[in-house]
């Protein structure tokens, strides 16, 4: 029984790795043939994403690709967006610090041109990190701004 259950999850190991490869494969391709350099952030930053878990130097590599175009096309809600997936990955190898820097300068950008998705997403990141290193009080505020935004 537990053969025929390792083999389920070793065959669908494999397919799901390959799915996560030609994702990643078609959006370089997207890379590849676009002029649009705000379509190519955004792409970046997908691409990255998709690496946050698995290869970290591949997820900052993309990632700093992206943040270089969105500055030179003065592209702020990318800006905006590449710190946000910046943010999540410290948060997830635990760089706490670092990961709420990020997440302030992705609200910064936010709040000053009105990105209000973006924002929601950069304080509600913020929140979660604070109230996972014990500062309930500040994560709790945040959560709270997070919601106000996205009701009203």
């Amino acid at each position: 029984m537990y053969k025929i259950i390792l083999l389920i999850v070793l065959i669908f190991g494999v397919f799901g790795a390959n799915a996560q490869q030609n994702y990643i494969d078609s959006l370089l391709h997207v890379v590849e043939t676009t002029n649009n350099d705000t379509v190519k952030t955004n792409t970046y930053i997908n691409i990255a994403t998709s690496y946050q878990q698995s290869d970290t130097v591949k997820f900052l590599s993309y990632n700093k690709k992206a943040l270089e175009i969105a500055k030179k096309i003065n592209y702020k809600e990318g800006e905006a967006d590449v710190y946000t997936t910046y943010g999540m990955f410290y948060s997830i190898y635990t760089d706490f610090d670092l990961a709420i820097s990020y997440f302030e300068k992705a609200a910064v950008i936010c709040k000053k041109n009105d990105f209000k998705e973006s924002l929601v997403s950069a304080l509600g990141n913020a929140g979660n990190v604070y109230c996972y290193i014990g500062n309930y009080n500040k994560g709790l505020r945040l959560q709270i701004q997070r919601i106000f935004l996205h009701l009203f």
